[in-house]
């Protein structure tokens, strides 16, 4: 077999490959997602294990992690000859949330502080870690009013309680942009 007809082998070898991606093997996607719930855990900042009322911890060390479940987790497929192509097919979701966040309020369901009773707004001691920076409750309802491109953030403590060892809930409370709201609740932990 001359030169020309091993290029000629190889350029329809790939052509192949690369073309199955193209054609009718990527599935239709939606490309936006949906939230369907909030989940959220709590984890020290330190070792990043998961906190309970076993192991109390510095209020400094506490982070919230709140996830949002969405519709249209990305699926791996195969090609008939056998081609990974998960990465040349878009993702469900993969241009984030068209519907942006119109209020983050997080509740306290205990008491944390002399300003913040059981039932009280406690946004102001809490900082939102998202997408690599610390932002206030207030420039967080700000920035993503139009739409956010992530499917989780940290909530963090930015100032002690009153007591420490009490043992400490929240309720954190997210409403869109076009009326639907979300809500969830932490688990109990002790805070020192």
């Amino acid at each position: 077999m001359n030169l020309k007809g091993i290029v000629f082998l190889v350029v329809l070898l790939f052509s192949s490959v690369i073309f199955s991606c193209y054609e009718e093997e990527c599935p239709q996607v939606l490309p936006y997602f949906e939230i369907v719930e909030l989940v959220s855990s709590a984890l020290n900042k330190q070792n990043q294990q998961s906190i309970s009322t076993s192991n109390p911890t510095k209020w400094s060390d506490v982070s919230y992690q709140i996830s949002l479940q969405y519709k249209g987790v990305a699926e791996h497929h195969l090609s008939p000859n056998g081609t990974l192509f998960a990465l040349d097919c878009a993702s469900p979701g993969y241009l984030g949330s068209r519907i942006g966040i119109k209020e983050l309020a997080i509740f306290s369901n205990s008491n944390y502080s002399s300003l913040i009773q059981t039932g009280d707004l406690a946004n102001r001691i809490f900082g939102i870690e998202v997408l690599g920076e610390l932002l206030s409750i207030q420039e967080f309802n700000l920035i993503f009013r139009e739409s956010f491109n992530f499917d989780k953030f940290n909530l963090v403590l930015v100032g002690p309680p009153d007591i420490i060892g009490e043992l400490q809930i929240f309720t954190i409370h997210l409403k869109m942009m076009d009326g639907t709201e979300y809500e969830t609740s932490t688990k109990e932990i002790r805070i020192l």
